[in-house]
């Protein structure tokens, strides 16, 4: 369209500048301006052809306008089915829980085998908001998870640990023969997993508290169809307060860095990671995490290690690895870190927090609900950053 209107107005230029010439040149001229008047009525023809190809642009632009008007009017719909959708799951789910509460029965929480960022920000949050909301007796309430998290849920009641009666590989095999890791449902691992708890506690037909409810209750927030704010009327997070570990000096900046899509195993952010722990080593005493147990996808990225950096193996034992993650990270004066997991739990333990990324494929919702969580429990200021803003930062 462009194009066109460009090569007619040429035209109809050089039309008018060569009328003006040919009025001076006798006969030639007259047969000249005759073909120009040939010229001019071609050019009328244009001209209606350039008018209807305006008005069908604008008929265009106006649909469009219409569809982007109707787009806009469908997702402002979406968002009010989706509050309303919230609200009716928190109903039943509130009435289930008056219920269960009511039912006098012992209650297993979990069991939760799931990632450790959504414990700390979803799972332990609505596991608070169920049992103080809803009056359950505390002491029938009893935490099922793994790795030594009972710190992150505030709750002083007794808590047994899968690692106590399955070994990680295992546990980790069991996952994997299902289509998500999510527990969105309650599967049949569940069921033996929280039986073999049931033994352990002394339980006699106890109840369910399973996190399927927390998915279920969350489901507009995964879909990002709900604000985070809204999402918090389910949730009652505490900040993490954890014991200080054994082993950590009295001033330290503590660090994490694992394997995960947003931050992959690949030379690059090998020399990403070991040229942070260097750049730290110079002013500070570092604190570096490690595993040497694999419990998921997310294995330690290969990094050079400076000299005076303390390496602590947090998988040594694993029913206490969070709970060693955690007792380092509360109590350092910074934690730097993968973008994920290991870096929310630190923010939930109030600890300032760096979080790196390579790969933006991670869900902006999560984030949100993330801050919302920290903004509550007055937790660690949390900053997300690229790898190559982090490299402007460490110099």
């Amino acid at each position: 369209m462009t194009n066109y209107l460009r090569q007619f107005n040429e035209m109809r230029q050089q039309v008018r500048l060569l009328t003006r010439e040919m009025k001076h040149r006798g006969e030639e001229g007259a047969t000249a301006l005759r073909r120009l008047d040939e010229m001019r009525q071609q050019l009328q023809k244009q001209s209606e052809t350039v008018r209807k190809l305006k008005r069908s642009m604008d008929g265009i632009d106006q649909v469009r306008q219409h569809l982007r008007d109707n787009a806009e009017t469908i997702r402002s719909l979406e968002r009010v089915l989706a509050r309303s959708q919230f609200k009716v799951s928190r109903t039943r789910i509130e009435r289930y829980l008056r219920r269960l509460a009511a039912s006098g029965r012992p209650i297993i929480v979990g069991p939760w085998y799931g990632e450790i960022g959504f414990e700390a920000i979803a799972w332990a949050p609505f596991v608070r908001w169920a049992l103080i909301t809803h009056g359950f007796d505390m002491g029938k309430v009893s935490l099922v998870a793994r790795g030594g998290s009972r710190d992150l849920y505030g709750l002083d009641v007794p808590y047994v640990d899968l690692f106590n009666f399955v070994k990680p590989n295992r546990l980790r095999e069991q996952k994997g023969e299902y289509l998500t890791q999510k527990q969105d449902s309650v599967r049949s691992l569940d069921r033996q997993l929280a039986r073999s708890a049931a033994r352990q506690l002394g339980l006699t037909r106890p109840s369910l508290l399973h996190p399927s409810m927390m998915y279920a209750a969350l489901a507009p927030l995964w879909a990002d169809a709900i604000p985070a704010q809204l999402a918090m009327t389910v949730l009652k997070p505490c900040r993490a307060t954890p014991p200080r570990h054994a082993e950590v000096p009295e001033d330290y900046v503590a660090a994490r860095f694992y394997s995960s899509k947003a931050f992959p195993d690949s030379p690059e952010n090998r020399e990403v990671a070991s040229a942070a722990l260097q750049a730290l080593a110079k002013e500070n005493r570092v604190v570096l995490l490690q595993s040497s147990t694999r419990f998921d996808d997310h294995g330690d990225v290969a990094v050079t290690v400076p000299d005076g950096v303390q390496v602590i193996d947090m998988g040594a034992d694993p029913a206490t690895n969070i709970g060693v993650q955690a007792s380092v990270a509360a109590h350092a004066r910074q934690f730097i870190s993968t973008y994920g997991g290991g870096a929310y739990l630190a923010a939930v333990c109030g600890t300032p927090v760096v979080a790196v990324w390579s790969k933006s494929n991670w869900r902006r919702h999560h984030l949100a609900l993330a801050l919302e969580v920290f903004h509550h429990t007055n937790g660690g200021r949390f900053s997300v950053m690229s790898t190559a803003e982090f490299k402007l930062l460490i110099g």
